[in-house]
């Protein structure tokens, strides 16, 4: 094992972890044809565990939008309910050149982070929040958005996106989703971490939690 990698238990499991920082002001945009690799990768692996994911947040934008990954983003996001299925399949990725980065267990987040010839995918596993509710990223998001899905065509291969994706998009990119941005990938309506700081307060309180957990701004 090398300095840095550890051994970390998840649900009586234990696995080799090499944790490292992940920040959004330091992250690089990905190198478009490594994230199609990895992807495709970890979809033909996630298939043989029956993993199932759902596309999310900027690599959701780019599979309908774009039809490719959005030039800005940084890094490959999906969503999943399937946690087991999950711990099972990491010792296949990382036999596969994923390197098992990042863990995070809180009551109202749960995310796994997998880095593959620099570009990295966050899978956040969504957890109970009540009525036809999940926890996703910090806060309350309706079930729908991972329950009732549809298939695209992406990257030559078909994969899970949102019935309501447009709902979502508004709610983290705004109305006008559809025109590209120059700014990073995440949110083009909140367009810098220092301005956030303040506009965080006239967003609504049911988003505001996870609008500030996607931008970081939670982090200490």
């Amino acid at each position: 094992m090398s300095d840095t990698e550890q051994k970390i238990k998840i649900k009586g499991k234990e696995f080799r972890y090499t944790p490292q920082r992940l920040d959004r002001e330091t992250d690089i945009a990905i190198d478009a044809n490594i994230a199609k690799s990895n992807l495709l990768l970890f979809n033909s692996i996630a298939k043989s565990y029956n993993f199932k994911f759902v596309l999310f947040f900027g690599t959701l934008l780019g599979a309908i939008r774009e039809q490719n990954f959005i030039k800005n983003d940084t890094d490959i996001d999906v969503v999943s309910k399937g946690e087991e299925e999950l711990l099972n399949m990491i010792p296949a990725l990382q036999g596969e050149g994923f390197l098992f980065i990042r863990y995070y267990a809180g009551e109202k987040r749960v995310l796994y982070s997998f880095l593959r010839q620099g570009v990295y995918i966050d899978v956040d596993i969504v957890r109970n929040a009540g009525k036809s509710k999940y926890y996703l990223a910090g806060a309350k998001i309706p079930s729908s958005f991972v329950d009732d899905l549809k298939v695209v065509d992406f990257i030559g291969e078909s994969f899970f996106v949102p019935q309501e994706y447009e709902k979502i998009f508004i709610m983290l990119y705004g109305k006008d989703w559809r025109i590209p941005q120059n700014k990073a990938a995440y949110f083009p309506l909140i367009l810098r971490r220092d301005y956030m700081q303040i506009l965080i307060h006239i967003i609504p309180k049911k988003f505001r939690n996870f609008v500030k957990t996607l931008l970081g701004l939670n982090k200490k």
